[in-house]
């Protein structure tokens, strides 16, 4: 056998790899790339966990975050969570239990925990980008998708939150992963495994379910659904089900006629945004020269249709024109695209520099990769290095004249904790919107009714209660406190007119603020001062007849 071996190994045969100039690679030579690639991936993740993790809890919670974090202290028994944040919403509890696990175990919340929770599931997707580009288009299509990924300011923004969508994509990735591993019957276990890693994400976010037509695709264009027995296909519809089933029962179950209400309200509840919102989120997000690399990317692929190129294809049409159609659009949701992009984008880039290398010469290849590189990836280091440094929400104007927000609250934090300090237990705050209340519940254990909230069922999300006379209620002394917020009134100016028409009819009174000055959160008990950039401003109102008109219209330096 050692003389097999030895015969073997002195066979001139093609040998595996060549370098960039053309010329085989030597024994020693693949032991070098071996280590110049492990370095590379090592630098790559180390990035990727660096920009996720710095000033991880600069910035309270968000809307959402505070929802899900919740939830798992509600699932662990900590503290009076339970209270306010109902286990029993719109979405499966798979991440709430992870965190309820890790709050059990240290016995309280933690916001470090929760969001670094998260950026390690942000982090697994870079690496898992890799292994996967590097098997459908060699490595350096892994090593520069990865790379790409590391660095995009979408999703390293992203993956710094408490938001289902990030382990949800991450889930996605796997299964497409190993989707492709699939081949016909004898490698049946890998559609299996597609399946199983599908249904882990379903039980993550249930709008993970549109992975099945997304993989039905994939296996009828490329043929290999006619190497498929129905048998397997009904057997892993069926693993999707069985795990779905417990989050589909309990909520029936246990929700009563509010399981009913959420599907209405999802159904039913109006655009929040134009068609073309997730394109400019990619124009602004994953910079315009990426976004263009990506373009050139899809389109280079819909030109070779190989079979790599047909399972991506089919991941961004199916959950693409998901994200376009369904009603509802949020920045978090194109996070299960964006490693099919930068494959795309990373194997579109790694065929051109073979091209000029093949036409013209390796040093002017090598000299045209590093401009490139530059021109994509320059663009993204310093959105990527200031995602955790931007202590205010951010509104952006994009091409197609739509805004795209970005969901940080800042002061949000702070402004539930003074209600846990400085107001009774039995207190109730007035808001615009139920994302700040969700804070208020969060931070402050305080109750909430929200102005937008709908009365009728069918446009109101049902966790929240509707609030039909403000007017009653207030001069009942049902409603104590009125709070303004930035966020709310930029995307709301209507809601934000009526809340300050409540607080100047009701004698309001700041009682605190939080403003901007710079990079630093400032508050004050009492009115902000002039000319400050506010965030948000909670006032004590009058209860009883309104006798007089109050200034907090002009407090908030509207």
């Amino acid at each position: 056998m050692m003389g097999g071996v030895r015969a073997r190994s002195a066979e001139p045969t093609t040998p595996e790899r060549v370098d960039l100039t053309g010329e085989p690679e030597g024994h020693h030579a693949r032991q070098r790339r071996r280590m110049v690639i492990s370095f590379a991936v090592l630098v790559i993740v180390g990035v990727a966990l660096y920009v996720r993790l710095i000033h991880l809890t600069a910035l309270g919670f968000n809307s959402d975050e505070a929802v899900y974090t919740g939830q798992a202290g509600a699932l662990a028994g900590v503290g009076d969570y339970a209270r306010n944040f109902s286990p029993f919403r719109a979405h499966p509890l798979l991440l709430q239990t992870i965190l309820a696990m890790e709050f059990t175990m240290v016995g309280h919340m933690s916001e470090v925990m929760s969001r670094a929770t998260v950026v390690v599931t942000g982090v697994a997707a870079v690496f898992s980008t890799y292994l996967l580009g590097r098997r459908m288009f060699g490595v350096a299509a892994g090593l520069a998708a990865a790379a790409g990924l590391a660095i995009m300011p979408y999703h390293v923004f992203i993956s710094r939150q408490v938001l289902l969508d990030v382990p949800a994509g991450l889930a996605i990735l796997l299964a497409f992963a190993a989707l492709y591993r699939y081949d016909g019957p004898t490698t049946r276990r890998w559609l299996y495994l597609a399946a199983a890693l599908a249904g882990i994400a379903c039980v993550i976010k249930e709008t993970m379910v549109v992975f099945a037509p997304a993989a039905l695709l994939y296996l009828a264009w490329s043929k290999i659904s006619a190497r498929t027995r129905v048998r397997d296909i009904a057997l892993c519809g069926l693993l999707m089900l069985v795990m779905l089933a417990p989050f589909v029962s309990t909520r029936f179950l246990f929700s009563g006629s509010g399981a009913g209400g959420y599907i209405i309200y999802q159904l039913f509840r109006p655009p929040n945004h134009p068609v073309w919102y997730f394109p400019v989120v990619f124009w602004i997000f994953i910079t315009p020269i990426a976004t263009l690399a990506i373009a050139y990317g899809v389109v280079l692929a819909c030109i070779r249709r190989t079979r790599a190129d047909k399972l991506l294809l089919s991941w961004l049409a199916v959950f693409g024109a998901f994200f376009q159609f369904w009603p509802t659009k949020l920045l978090p949701y194109a996070i299960i695209l964006v490693p099919a992009l930068a494959i795309l984008a990373a194997r579109g880039l790694v065929e051109l520099f073979f091209w000029v290398r093949q036409r013209w010469s390796s040093g002017i290849a090598v000299a045209a990769a590093f401009v490139t590189a530059i021109a994509v990836l320059g663009p993204m280091v310093g959105p990527a290095w200031r995602a955790g440094n931007v202590i205010r929400d951010s509104s952006f104007s994009g091409p197609l004249t739509t805004d795209v927000e970005v969901q940080d609250f800042a002061g949000g934090r702070e402004t539930g904790t003074w209600f846990a300090d400085n107001t009774p237990s039995n207190a109730v705050a007035l808001t615009m919107g139920p994302s700040l209340g969700n804070l208020v519940n969060f931070y402050g254990d305080r109750d909430f009714f929200a102005l937008s909230v709908s009365s009728d069922p069918k446009l109101r999300n049902p966790a929240y209660r509707p609030i039909p006379n403000p007017d009653y209620d207030i001069r009942q002394l049902e409603v104590q406190y009125a709070v303004w917020d930035a966020y709310t009134a930029d995307r709301s100016p209507w809601y934000s007119q009526r809340l300050r028409n409540y607080v100047a009819k009701y004698s309001g009174t700041p009682v605190f603020s939080v403003w901007v000055d710079g990079n630093n959160v400032e508050t004050s008990d009492g009115a902000p001062p002039a000319g400050a950039e506010v965030r948000i401003v909670v006032y004590k109102l009058v209860g009883g007849d309104p006798l007089q008109s109050g200034t907090g219209q002009q407090e908030t330096g509207q």
